[in-house]
């Protein structure tokens, strides 16, 4: 797979998740993702799910900036998904 190839996961998704693991970068600070997320969570409040241990479940340190990886984030907001 090259690294800009979609995952078989990634692609058994909505059509709108799709869009936003292209938007993303292979690694993404918390406030780009949120920013690309329409801001939904804030870069804050990622920090506070992290912190109890409910964000998305890969992410490094790059100097002083969280970053996650591309597909943990949005397979974590598929997850926060539900329907009405």
């Amino acid at each position: 797979m090259s690294f800009d190839e979609i995952p078989p996961e990634i692609q058994a998704l909505d059509e709108s998740l799709r869009q936003i693991w292209l938007k993303l970068p292979p690694l993404v600070t918390r406030e780009k993702f949120s920013e690309t997320i329409g801001s939904i969570y804030s870069a804050r409040h990622l920090a506070n799910l992290d912190c109890q241990g409910r964000g998305p479940s890969r992410k490094v340190l790059v100097g002083t900036k969280v970053c996650y990886c591309r597909s943990a984030a949005v397979l974590w907001l598929a997850g926060q998904i539900k329907s009405l």
